[in-house]
């Protein structure tokens, strides 16, 4: 079981909130040597983390990160040497038979540039010499490891049409002018930053819109079924990993406690029981591609599944750019999904395969993280 000290965790979160508080806490969950001789095997280790590039015009930026690679185990060597000797990065990689079934990128936690870092939150008690923080894990076929065969299936026609009927696409135009250079279509549902005040309330969090409607409570459904497969599927490789993804949104909904924020702060009652990490936010994407190399000042891991389809050879195309001369190019078939630091692992969806793809997302921006704390210190100044 993957042992947290939530004493010690709960503390370092509060630095991130009152009048001495610095940035907005992005978690990178911690293992020992032990556990990473466990999984060593089916780890690139990577090092000499460098930051660069930080856009000052846009707070959420992290700019991109590179690493060197300095380890790579013997259970994924072979679907990573043909991008490792390559410059073009041009070869995209099914890791779908690797041994195990998973697949691993870390890093030290004694890394100058997290360690430097007034974002990075270590989730655990790390020996900073000696430990390790997990950056990305991919589960190429869940069903590896959890029951999958009544999960639902993606009507790719049928669903999306649906779909736009009560719910507007937060990727604004066409000209990959939004988020990174963003396209397609993307549904988000759960809690977001607001640009108004509640006079009530005194709340900037706003639930996005189309929420409560009764049809969209089909598509919470389908939502909350397949992260919870995806849950557990990570358990099943890391017991306990899951409930550290969203550790800085876990304590939103404790310090909300007892404050109308709690009605802000909330999740579908599907998730609310013990076996499910907290998520406030999460989203349906069509047809989505990234231009633009990035990272971003999340307080959270971010969550990508790729659910089945009526289209069954849809699938998607993830990158992760490890320097200047290697990237990672992952294919992502259905039923597979995976987890990675936005903040720290320069990223971007490539590209999607077949007609209407889809595949799900979840994560939490600095945006939220930052409203809560100005509406939290609003109601308790409010109430002193």
């Amino acid at each position: 079981m993957l042992r947290i000290n939530r004493r010690h965790n709960g503390k370092l979160l509060n630095d991130f909130f009152g009048n001495n508080r610095s940035g907005v806490p992005h978690p990178l969950v911690v293992i020992d040597e032990a556990r990473y001789q466990m999984y060593k095997d089916n780890t690139v280790l990577l090092s000499n983390m460098k930051r660069s590039g930080i856009k000052t015009s846009n707070t959420c930026d992290g700019g991109v990160t590179s690493f060197s690679i300095i380890k790579c185990g013997k259970y994924v060597r072979q679907f990573m040497d043909p991008t490792f000797t390559k410059n073009d990065s041009s070869e995209v990689i099914d890791i779908v038979d690797v041994k195990y079934g998973y697949l691993f990128f870390m890093c030290r936690t004694s890394e100058f540039c997290l360690m430097n870092d007034a974002n990075i939150l270590y989730v655990g008690e790390p020996n900073l010499s000696k430990d390790y923080v997990i950056l990305m894990l991919s589960v190429p076929k869940i069903s590896d490891f959890v029951y999958t065969n009544d999960m639902p299936i993606w009507n790719n026609t049928r669903d999306l049409n649906a779909l736009k009927k009560f719910k507007k696409s937060t990727v604004k135009g066409k000209d990959g002018m939004h988020h990174y250079g963003s396209t397609g279509l993307c549904y988000s549902f759960g809690s977001k930053n607001g640009f108004s005040i509640d006079e009530i309330t005194l709340s900037s969090i706003v639930k996005y819109a189309g929420d409560e409607s009764i049809c969209a409570q089909h598509f919470k459904h389908f939502i909350h079924q397949n992260l919870l497969r995806t849950f557990q599927s990570i358990d099943c490789i890391l017991p306990g990993l899951s409930r550290r993804l969203n550790i800085s949104i876990e304590s939103m909904r404790h310090t909300s406690t007892r404050t109308l924020l709690c009605r802000d702060v909330s999740m579908n009652e599907e998730l609310s029981n013990r076996h499910n990490p907290f998520i406030v936010s999460s989203s349906i994407n069509v047809d989505c591609r990234t231009r633009d190399f990035h990272c971003e000042k999340d307080v959270t891991y971010t969550t990508i599944m790729v659910p089945l389809q009526d289209n069954m050879m849809n699938h998607i195309i993830f990158e992760f750019k490890i320097n200047d001369h290697v990237s990672f190019r992952i294919k992502c078939h259905q039923k597979s999904c995976f987890i990675y630091s936005a903040y720290c692992m320069t990223h971007r969806q490539l590209d999607t395969i077949g007609e209407k793809c889809m595949n799900l997302s979840s994560y939490s921006n600095k945006r939220l993280y930052c409203s809560f704390r100005r509406s939290y210190e609003r109601i308790m100044f409010n109430n002193c």
